[in-house]
């Protein structure tokens, strides 16, 4: 075949095997979060697992290499790297559903080895593999290892960025891990479709298939509805609204709740009477909207973190100025969309620290509200940043941490 003669053919497969070796570590690691958040644990552990993964492939792939004379066994480690990424998204949730609920550390380690290993050991034989494949004697070796690993990096480079700053903010990580897996698929399917071998080509089609199936089906419940769901920044996103009951047991109302990575982050109960001292919200917002009390109309707030907006909301009702910053721009639809936020709050999306840095506005009062996953970032806490906010503000600190 002259695709197997054009080394140009074998660049473009090790540029697209280092972007999905990056893909799949990004991936792996928001996997992850709904479970574990997003610690140092999780990130050592991915790293570790990923690097693992990388060196047992090349040295597996070494051996092949020697070893194996069919000139198709790349293409056929292709696919089994490309399969493993496409179901990803799926052995995953079986797996953490098995283990995410053990201890952290053995749980975050053992579910980053079922998840990324497979594709990641499989990514890492095809460099050895391809390094043969464009090496017609030992003097060209060298030569060849370097181009195929420099441009495998530049493929996994361009991946990262992507990935982090543009493909998981905004299409979450199920759908991404789909296409990742065809993209790293198609070309070794073509060349083995042009063998003839039309059942593992099939096979791949209809796995694909099921997949972006499966990836568009909810569960619906008779009691708990499932309002929004979403993959992204933070990690997973999900509304639910959990049914009130009358006394004929008929459901006349409902409490909303936002789940950032399966941690509750804001409730909103509709049918609570506040004139009876009842809590439309979780208690904290009524505690933080009675120390304003204080404070005089048109007073400007700055609020980092929103949640699903309780509080901003109960500010901007008590005649307050408020702004917000926050990270995931998804959060921000989704309060104003589901929570009722209104239109005056000015919401920045950006990085607190960033924002303090960076912000040129004063304040009468600022309010800590933020949490990554269930855990508080704590580049937003350290003595530098806390020295920097004073900055922004009109008199005496006043600042409020949550």
């Amino acid at each position: 075949m002259q695709a197997f003669k054009n080394k140009k053919f074998y660049f473009l497969l090790s540029f697209i095997e280092g972007g999905s070796v990056m893909a799949a570590e990004l991936l792996g690691a928001k996997m992850l979060s709904p479970y574990f958040g997003s610690s140092l644990y999780v990130w050592a552990s991915v790293l570790a697992i990923t690097l693992g993964g990388l060196a047992v492939g090349y040295f597996a792939g070494g051996i092949l290499s020697y070893k194996s004379k069919n000139p198709l066994a790349l293409f056929y480690v292709l696919i089994a790297a490309a399969v493993f990424t496409v179901l990803m998204p799926f052995s995953s949730k079986f797996i953490l559903w098995m283990i995410g609920m053990h201890s952290l550390i053995p749980s975050v380690i053992v579910s980053s080895i079922f998840i990324l290993f497979p594709p990641v050991f499989m990514m890492g034989m095809v460099s050895p593999l391809i390094i043969r494949a464009i090496t017609n004697d030992v003097e060209e070796a060298g030569r060849a290892a370097g181009a195929i690993y420099a441009i495998s990096t530049v493929g996994g480079i361009l991946a990262t960025f992507t990935f982090g700053f543009y493909v998981i903010p905004v299409f979450g990580l199920t759908v991404p891990s789909i296409v990742t897996g065809i993209v790293l698929g198609v070309i070794p399917v073509y060349v083995i479709l042009r063998q003839k071998q039309f059942g593992k080509a099939i096979g791949f089609f209809l796995l694909c298939a099921w997949a972006f199936s499966a990836s568009s089906f909810s569960p619906v419940s008779s009691k708990i509805k499932l309002v929004y769901s979403s993959e992204g920044l933070l990690g997973q996103l999900m509304v639910l609204d959990y049914p009130h009951y009358n006394k004929e047991q008929k459901i006349d109302g409902y409490s909303r709740w936002l789940f950032v990575n399966r941690i509750s982050q804001t409730m909103y109960d509709s049918l609570a009477d506040e004139s009876n001292k009842e809590e439309k919200y979780f208690t904290y917002v009524y505690r933080i909207s009675d120390f304003t009390d204080s404070i005089p109309r048109g007073s400007k707030v700055l609020l980092l973190g929103l949640g699903g907006g309780s509080v901003a909301k109960r500010l901007t009702e008590r005649g307050l100025s408020v702004d917000v910053c926050e990270l995931d721009k998804r959060i921000a639809e989704v309060a104003k969309k589901y929570f009722y936020l209104s239109d005056k709050v000015n919401i920045t999306v950006d990085d607190a620290r960033h924002y303090i840095k960076t912000c040129n506005k004063k304040y009468d009062l600022i309010i800590f509200d933020t949490f990554k996953g269930e855990d508080p970032p704590n580049h937003v806490f350290t003595m530098e940043s806390l020295e920097e906010t004073k900055r922004l503000m009109n008199w005496k600190v006043n600042a409020l941490y949550l």
